[in-house]
């Protein structure tokens, strides 16, 4: 679930030691991209089956809407854009600094919240 790799990152990041530095933000990234990609399945699965098909960017571009909360979107996609810089990264490109990285993870753990009030709401 969305929630437990936000937390598993959370903790990833907390494990920072000098022989695995830098590692250990780059590792919570790819959790938190991965957290991200399944609230949002999630949340095409209860809003609008088959979105999911779409390209990436298009769901991304309508996550505000669906949700009907346009500020969660942008959230979203600045997370996003984050945590794939991080995953994506070169050789000499330092790891997402904490504040970064936790401000990202929040913006995930908010849209597991949102994702988990959509399916409840659904299955009522």
């Amino acid at each position: 679930d969305a929630h437990a790799l936000v937390s598993t990152a959370r903790d990833l990041m907390r494990m920072e030691s000098a022989g695995t530095a830098g590692l250990g933000p780059r590792a919570a990234a790819m959790l938190g991209r991965q957290a991200l990609e399944l609230a949002m399945d999630r949340v095409w699965e209860v809003t609008a089956p088959g979105m999911e098909r779409m390209s990436f960017r298009c769901q991304r571009l309508c996550l505000g809407a669906m949700l009907n909360d346009p500020s969660l979107g942008r959230r979203v996609e600045w997370a996003w854009h984050v945590l794939s810089d991080a995953c994506h990264h070169g050789v000499y490109d330092l790891p997402p600094s904490t504040r970064e990285l936790s401000s990202a993870l929040q913006a995930i753990w908010a849209l597991a919240d949102s994702t988990e009030r959509l399916r409840s709401a659904a299955s009522r």
